[in-house]
């Protein structure tokens, strides 16, 4: 009865229509009677009522109470019904109850039976065609997606694929009507945004199934594909922009699930009414002016690019007609006149149609070399101009865009002091443009162009052009590796140092020291730089005190390469007096790039070449240095953190004098600079201020100048690093992070605040998450690390008296700063440290010989080595290494019981290799206990070398220690890194073999795991590294313990599986490699000498046939030899 009666409503015959309406007003007056009457008689009622009381409600709302008798039945669904009702009749806002309502509706979905489901898609597919012109819009939209979601349950319930895509025709049919262009705009609007916000979500993944075409399925898929196509492509042709966005979206996530040219054939049109929605929009964004542009033009034209960029970024076969269109109009759109907004809409539409033009020369680049598009400049230009000079032109145009400063002056301290973000942004979006145009064109092909622009915007009489044509120099030099084209552009720039405007003087100086790694070592080209920029150094030449520091950095970045006698004194003299005349005059930042001068030109100086100038810079930088310091405690005009850095250079420069000048003119000095230094408070220092570290770095420089004679000054020195040492280090989350140290909101802008602090550092954990850290503080810890490494590696044994404090030093550095070791990859260092202690400590006994030190010794050994063990089993591989090494090195070195070191490495070994968690940790562990065999000094007993096998064989067999064959081939096949730890366990086990004897064949390990999977190992199928190996560990297994060990039938058991690997490595072809054939040879000459019966006609063969190889080559020597003796053992004397 409810079946027929529902489809009575919707017949297309006139009077079944109208006699279910009538019946539809009687139940209307006596609801509850019905419904009662129909719920007893009627089996899978729930769908049927549902929708008759749907009907009732929309067509009679006289009868209201219809639903509330349908209450008790439905008591699980009653907030999911009334969701629905709600929607579909427009009363309620279908949004915000789904977003709260969400988990129940799918809740409901999931529980209705399937026809139940059914009946519930025939209603609103019939409500959604019949009470269309009546409906309020987002009940429209919400009652279609809901048809989406109930078709994809349907889809993922159906036992058939049949039976799942034939729940989609009807419905994309209902959605095509209401698309149609006569179709009212609400609802084109309605469908398009149901089919692409949930539709296309389910459909999409249809598309991707190969099936028959010509079957049930086959043809329901193409069914179903044709409806999406008119749908969307409906869509794409709307007049309405809202329509046309969401036609966008769904069609891109339906070619972005095409891969297959088979499948993307039926949708060949899409693009290309895409890309004419696309030319339109963008086009009609740039030809009117911002104040009468269309709120809804400027969101469709932002979404419209994302949705192109995506496309084109996936590479399909299907967009490549659409790329010379969409080219042409994206590289318009960046190429605008005059500066915008960087907060605008259009200046974010320019920025994403930079972004499509870019992605269209990275998947096209031969395209965009061959576009040409109308030129915009009058006669006598060419009428064309090329894509790529546009591309070009318009990267230009964005670095050059910046706020306008009243002054040159003002724009040069903004530059320094970064207040002009949106230039920031818009210059570096340019520059990182025209790199990625570089490296997908190719700078061969570019080159012409950019030069052809450069030249154009440098002779420009805008400044900022000039600006911009500066700064794209450093993007196009970074391309290029030969000195002529360099050249090329700094003689292009050359003119505008000194001439022009301040700004692009500073840019042009820019350009040269970022030059400087390749034109410093040319010659012509420095004896041109260095006088063009040392003229700018004075105030005569150049008022600016910004450009003048920005010179002389400049020149300090030419002289840090070796330079030569002859052009050094070209301009030498000069160089120093302007040094010198700049270190007087200030202002402070111009002192100190002087100062910093100073010691490049020193440290690059040939040998005694600087003795000359010594005498006339040193007491200028003693002053300097007692002046500032002076000045720091002082209550003068400026503050004392001003002179910070100005004292700390000039400290590290007298340092640089002191290794680059002879050291007789250096001695008195020196002696006078350390007095002042080993003197200094150092502890009243300010928190900010890094003199300490200079201090001990200039302790370090003198100390290789010095050798030996440095010693009297280490009770002077030590304390003070040892302190440094022990500093620790003060770690911060970053107050841009919340409390889970994920980045907040304005992260950027607190990052950049943070580091224009100069006391703070930001570094990256291996998590990704950041720290602040003090600078001055693991700067100060960085320069005590590194001096106490280089005294200890050079002065040795005098460093004795204070290795235990050192150690203890670390160990306190390493428990308090452990975050920031990590994270600064600092740890390394300190293990190394610790490994030249090790050998100072042996060292110091070496030169003295005094019994009543062995106790001190063996104490600091035993410091050393717990500091050591205990990052054992740090999760960074590189520390383990180091730690490991720093344990062989103090069991070498250290001159005391060698076994009790042994055996407690072993303890720290075997902790670290237990379990198959950290089976990487193993490889180290098992390194170490070869190490501590092959010692000469060392003979293991034969109990810790048992201990060794068990804990080699624990790796090799699961992980509760009973054999599993599975488990075993499981690990030897896995991968080759783990089949790589698998070979050093068993080259290790074949070491021991000589501690075991006859009794090594019969340990489980060896006998079901270790010999088998080296077999398999050695045969053809595995990796050449994996055979040579093998083969080398089979060899010796042969060698050490089958021959002198096993009886008859155990070697002739075990040689007749090794013929078998023999005669993979013995065979000779374009693939053979030198170290598998020499090992395989090595194996056939031990049978040939120990179990002679064995070498069969085969082996004799091959043999023959290698040696028969004489032109083979060296390599083959060592093998053609062996196979000789071999040969002649077994009695072959013709070969």
């Amino acid at each position: 009865m409810g079946y027929e009666f529902l489809q009575s409503l919707s017949s297309p015959n006139k009077q079944i229509r109208q006699r279910g309406e009538a019946y539809l007003q009687q139940i209307a007056q006596n609801p509850a009677s019905f419904c009662s009457t129909l719920f007893l008689g009627i089996e899978q009622s729930d769908a049927i009522a549902l929708e008759i009381v749907l009907e009732i409600e929309s067509e009679y709302p006289s009868a209201p109470n219809a639903f509330i008798n349908l209450q008790e039945i439905y008591a699980s669904h009653q907030m999911a019904f009334v969701i629905l009702r709600s929607s579909i009749n427009g009363r309620t806002s279908i949004n915000a109850e789904l977003e709260k309502r969400e988990e129940e509706l799918d809740d409901f979905f999931y529980e209705l039976e399937e026809e139940q489901q059914e009946f519930l898609k025939y209603y609103l597919l019939n409500y959604l065609s019949r009470k269309l012109p009546n409906t309020y819009l987002p009940a429209l939209k919400s009652c279609a997606c809901i048809v989406g979601e109930l078709a994809g349950h349907l889809f993922g319930s159906s036992d058939s694929l049949e039976d799942a895509l034939s729940t989609w025709p009807s419905l994309l049919s209902t959605l095509s009507s209401l698309a149609a262009p006569d179709s009212p705009h609400e609802s084109r609007q309605a469908s398009m945004y149901a089919f692409s916000n949930g539709i296309m979500e389910h459909l999409a993944y249809h598309f991707t199934m190969a099936i028959d075409p010509m079957s049930g399925a086959g043809r329901l898929q193409a069914e179903v594909m044709e409806g999406c196509r008119l749908i969307a492509m409906s869509g794409l042709q709307d007049t309405k922009l809202s329509v046309r966005t969401d036609a966008m979206k769904a069609t891109m996530l339906l070619l972005e699930f095409l891969h297959q040219e088979e499948t993307l054939a039926p949708f060949a049109s899409l693009p290309i009414a895409m890309t004419k929605t696309f030319v339109t929009c963008i086009s009609d964004t740039h030809q009117i002016s911002p104040p009468g542009l269309n709120p809804e033009l400027l969101t469709f034209a932002l979404e419209s690019v994302e949705v192109m960029i995506e496309l084109v970024s996936c590479n399909l076969t299907i967009m490549k007609p659409c790329l010379p269109d969409l080219a042409k109009v994206a590289v318009q759109a960046t190429h605008t006149p005059g500066s915008l907004d960087p907060d605008s809409d259009l200046d974010a539409i320019r920025r994403l149609c930079m972004e499509l033009a870019l992605t269209i020369i990275e998947v096209s680049p031969t395209l965009c070399r061959k576009l040409t598009l109308p030129s915009e400049y009058p006669p006598p230009s060419p009428p064309t101009v090329s894509f790529v000079e546009l591309m070009i032109f318009s990267c230009f145009q964005m670095m050059k865009e910046r706020i306008d400063f009243e002054s040159d002056e003002e724009w040069i301290k903004a530059e320094f002091k970064e207040q002009d973000p949106d230039h920031i942004d818009h210059c570096k979006l340019g520059t990182s443009s025209l790199v990625r145009c570089f490296d997908n064109l190719g700078m061969n092909s570019s080159w012409t162009i950019a030069t052809q622009v450069l030249e154009r915007c440098l002779k420009s009489e805008h400044l900022l052009e000039q600006d911009a044509a500066i700064s794209a120099m450093g993007a196009m030099s970074y391309y290029m590796d030969d000195i002529e084209s360099h050249q090329k552009l700094f003689h292009l720039v050359l003119p505008y140092i000194g001439g022009g405007s301040p700004r692009t003087c500073f840019k042009a100086i820019s350009f040269l020291a970022s030059s400087s790694d390749v034109l410093t070592y040319d010659l012509n080209s420095r004896r041109i730089i260095i006088p063009a920029l040392l003229n700018q150094t004075t105030k005569q030449t150049q008022p600016s005190a910004r450009i003048r520091a920005h010179a002389l950095e400049a020149v300090g970045q030419f002289l840090e390469n070796q330079l030569k006698p002859e052009e050094t004194g070209e301009w030498a003299d000069a160089a120093l007096g302007r040094f010198t005349t700049a270190c007087t005059e200030g202002p402070l930042i111009v002192m100190e790039n002087a100062i910093t001068a100073i010691g490049s030109f020193a440290a690059s100086s040939p040998a005694s070449s600087f003795n000359k100038y010594y005498s006339v810079i040193m007491p200028i930088l003693k002053n300097l240095l007692n002046s500032t310091s002076a000045a720091v405690s002082a209550d003068s005009s400026y503050k004392p953190s001003d002179f910070f850095v100005l004292r700390s250079k000039a400290l590290e420069t007298i340092s640089i004098l002191f290794t680059a000048t002879d050291v007789n003119l250096i001695a008195a000095d020196m002696t006078d600079i350390m007095t002042t230094t080993t003197h200094f408070d150092l502890d009243s220092l300010d928190a900010s201020d890094p003199f300490k570290t200079f201090v001990i770095k200039m302790w370090m420089r003198i100390s290789k100048v010095t050798g030996p004679a440095f010693v009297p000054y280490l009770p002077h020195i030590m304390p003070e690093i040892i302190k440094s040492l022990e500093v620790s280090v003060t770690c911060e989350v970053p107050s841009y992070y919340n409390d889970e140290g994920e980045e907040e909101e304005g992260g950027e802008e607190g990052e950049n605040e943070n580091w224009m602090n100069n006391n703070l550092s930001t570094i990256v954990k291996e998590d990704g998450s950041k720290i602040l850290v003090q600078t001055t503080q693991i700067e100060e810890q960085s320069a005590a690390l590194h001096a106490t490494l280089f005294l200890t590696s050079n002065l040795q044994h005098h460093i004795y008296p204070y290795a235990r404090r050192i150690c203890l030093a670390l160990d306190k550095l390493i428990t308090n700063s452990s975050e920031y070791l990590h994270a600064s990859e600092s740890l390394e260092y300190v293990i190394i440290t610790l490994t030249e202690l090790t050998r100072a400590v042996k060292r110091h006994e070496t030169f003295d010989a005094e019994a009543k030190t062995a106790e001190a010794t063996k104490q600091t050994i035993g410091v050393l080595l717990r500091v050591i063990c205990k990052n054992v089993g740090d999760d960074n591989l590189e520390v383990q290494e180091c730690c490991f090494q720093a344990v062989k090195d103090a069991i070498e070195y250290a001159n005391f019981d060698y076994r009790t070191v042994a055996n407690d490495c072993y303890e720290y070994e075997v902790v670290v290799g237990r379990g198959k968690e950290i089976k990487d940790r193993v490889e180290f562990a098992l390194e170490e206990l070869e190490a501590l065999i092959n010692l000469s000094t060392v003979s293991l007993s034969a109990s810790l070398q048992r201990k060794a096998v068990r804990m080699a064989e624990a790796s090799v067999l699961s992980q509760d220690g009973d054999y599993d064959e599975e488990c075993a081939d499981e690990d030897f096949g896995a991968n080759q890194q783990e089949e790589g730890l698998q070979l050093l366990i068993a080259e290790f086990l074949g070491k021991t073999a000589k501690v075991y004897g006859d009794k090594w064949m019969e340990l489980e390990v060896v006998k079901k795991s270790l010999i088998p999977n080296l077999m398999g190992m050695g045969l053809k199928h595995s990796g050449e590294g994996d055979r040579k190996f093998s083969l080398m560990v089979l060899v010796d297994i042969l060698d050490f313990v089958v021959l002198p060990f096993c009886d008859q039938a155990g070697k002739a058991q075990f040689i007749g599986s090794f013929l078998e690997v023999l005669k993979v490595g013995l065979e000779i072809g374009e693939n053979t490699e030198e170290y598998v054939l020499e090992a395989a040879t090595h194996g056939a000459l031990i049978i040939a000498e120990g179990f002679r019966e064995a070498f069969n006609e085969e082996l004799k063969f091959r043999c023959m046939t290698i040696v028969g190889e004489d032109d083979g080559g060296e390599w083959m020597k060592s093998s053609i030899g062996n196979c000789k003796k071999a040969l002649m053992l077994v009695g072959v004397t013709e070969m």
